[in-house]
């Protein structure tokens, strides 16, 4: 059996490890069309997934992400659904996960963000589930962002605590799980 030990998936870039995401010379922003979707239906035991519209993971060395739409077709969606999962899922529509300071500007998310589980979920990992940032650990500057994706979360018997939000489903100041 492999296991997964991370998994970062994003519209622009799965794993973002340094520079920045912006405006083109002529000054004409991004934008991400389509569909993001993934199904697991086995328990996995890696540590964390994270899936989003630009940037699934952020690592420290990241300067900015800016000027980017997520775009809204009559199929698009980020839609994430898993059986009952040993390790923290991170969706959003922006960036899944960000465990360093990080400038987001200009960002609008019109994309619907939904996450499903299928089963017991028995584990102490969690889901972080957002229109804008999964899950942050450090320091983070929004500025001008929105979100206006719908968020859904669907589960049978889920035991463990979630996060959602609008714009940041989960914040803390100090690294750890």
């Amino acid at each position: 059996t492999n296991t997964v030990i991370h998994a970062a998936i994003g519209g622009i870039i799965g794993n973002m490890e340094s520079g920045k995401i912006t405006k083109n010379d002529s000054g004409k922003r991004g934008s991400v069309t389509g569909k993001i979707t993934v199904n697991s239906h086995s328990e996995d035991s890696g540590q964390w997934h994270a899936i989003a519209g630009i940037a699934g993971f952020v690592a420290e060395t990241v300067e900015e992400i800016s000027d980017v739409d997520v775009m809204a077709t009559n199929e698009s969606a980020i839609s994430v659904e898993m059986a009952p999962a040993k390790s923290n899922v991170y969706t959003a529509g922006f960036v899944g996960y960000i465990p360093t300071a990080l400038t987001l500007k200009n960002l609008v998310n019109n994309m619907p963000v939904s996450y499903k589980v299928n089963g017991q979920s028995t584990s102490d990992r969690l889901p972080y589930v957002s229109g804008g940032c999964g899950r942050t650990l450090a320091a983070i500057t929004m500025d001008n962002c929105t979100n206006n994706g719908d968020i859904t979360v669907e589960g049978t018997k889920m035991t463990v605590e979630l996060d959602c939000g609008g714009l940041l489903a989960c914040h803390h100041t100090a690294h750890g799980q």
